[in-house]
């Protein structure tokens, strides 16, 4: 009895080293309150994957770990739309509507979980949004901003922020985020896994966008 005893509390530490061990690796991540949407009038640069003119770069990706290792996968199916005033990112607004429903991992058992009612739950929540809530430029540093968003899923709403690289042209318009840190719990994705592989809460997002001027409406 004893004998058990010591080796149940021997893997829950060697659970609990691994997990703090694969922690550190996704750290970070500052909490930010939930701010008001910007709405501006302009250009109106249209986000489009599918679009015959994305050269296929535009995608979501995520990664998240747990106590055996990390995973990662995307959500390639998304459309958003940035308006810029006066050809200046800093004053424009950006919103992504994300469908959940087209999410890839890469393992294909690990995507039916992250669908499935335990973690995002797609049946009842197959969308999810971002919308940028302040765009300010990085001093000193050509085409990076700091964007600061509310970003929901699952129906909960959390603020994030990231840097940003964006590039705008006449007809066109780029975007790569440094990778990000979110709390999957401040979204409702509560699913903790095995009792020896446990999840973990921090998970790692970046974008790469690519957006083109919306063509006028044909009289």
């Amino acid at each position: 009895m004893k004998t058990t005893a010591l080796k149940m509390l021997g893997m829950t530490a060697i659970v609990a080293l691994s997990l703090t061990a694969c922690q550190k690796e996704f750290e970070g991540g500052e909490k930010v309150d939930k701010g008001e949407v910007i709405k501006v009038e302009g250009v109106k640069y249209v986000i489009d994957p599918s679009s015959s003119k994305d050269d296929g770069t535009s995608n979501i990706f995520f990664t998240g770990s747990k106590v055996s290792g990390t995973h990662s996968g995307s959500f390639p199916a998304f459309t958003g739309l940035v308006t810029i005033p006066e050809g200046d990112f800093s004053k424009g607004s950006l919103v992504i509507d994300i469908d959940l429903t087209g999410m890839t991992s890469d393992d294909t058992d690990l995507t039916d979980t992250l669908k499935g009612e335990k973690m995002f739950d797609i049946a009842n929540h197959p969308t999810g949004k971002f919308e940028a809530t302040s765009i300010a430029p990085i001093e000193g540093k050509n085409d990076q901003y700091e964007v600061t968003g509310n970003l929901t899923l699952k129906n909960n709403t959390s603020g994030v922020k990231f840097n940003a690289t964006v590039k705008v042209k006449d007809t066109s318009l780029s975007a790569e985020t440094t990778s990000f840190v979110i709390n999957r719990k401040d979204f409702g994705i509560d699913y903790d896994g095995k009792l020896d592989d446990l999840i973990h809460d921090n998970v790692k997002l970046t974008f790469y966008v690519e957006a083109f001027v919306e063509a006028p409406a044909t009289q």
